[in-house]
């Protein structure tokens, strides 16, 4: 796969999915973002969830991540700051390909409370929590994106 994280690299694994990108945001080694959907989407209103989306037609990867994290966050690397692909997550039962991608935001030339986030219309809320956090809110009943859980799984960030 090149640099742009082309699409092409995948053509031939379920070539029916919709190819999608999800952005793991910390800050440090111990605070992940969470986005709450708002009553303005269609499903799962209340999902705590990755800034993320589905990839358009003519997009690398590494663009439509770059595109979600500043939409539904407002978040744009800056200097010395970037996106790292991850890796690649099916979801059968709803036939997407799930991309991940994590951005660390620089805690040493940031603090957290300088770090400005800005929901769009598709969350109404957010919040930072520890990968202990995030664990306790999905054992209270909230809902967490299964997609979530199983990326923080990945990056041991149990």
């Amino acid at each position: 796969m090149n640099n742009n994280y082309d699409l092409n690299a995948f053509a031939d694994d379920f070539p029916e999915y919709r190819e999608c990108v999800g952005v793991l945001v910390t800050h440090g080694p111990k605070h992940i973002l969470l986005l709450r959907r708002s009553a303005q989407e269609d499903s799962m209103i209340g999902l705590w969830e990755l800034a993320g989306g589905k990839v358009e037609e003519g997009e690398t990867l590494l663009e439509a991540a770059l595109l979600e994290l500043r939409e539904e966050t407002g978040l744009v690397p800056q200097e010395g700051e970037s996106l790292h692909y991850i890796g690649t997550d099916h979801d059968h039962d709803k036939k997407k390909r799930y991309h991940l991608f994590t951005y660390e935001i620089n805690s040493q030339n940031r603090d957290l409370d300088e770090v400005k986030v800005t929901c769009s219309f598709e969350h109404d809320a957010f919040q930072w929590l520890t990968p202990t956090g995030v664990r306790r809110l999905n054992r209270t009943g909230e809902m967490v994106s299964h997609h979530l859980m199983r990326f923080m799984s990945w990056l041991c960030l149990w």
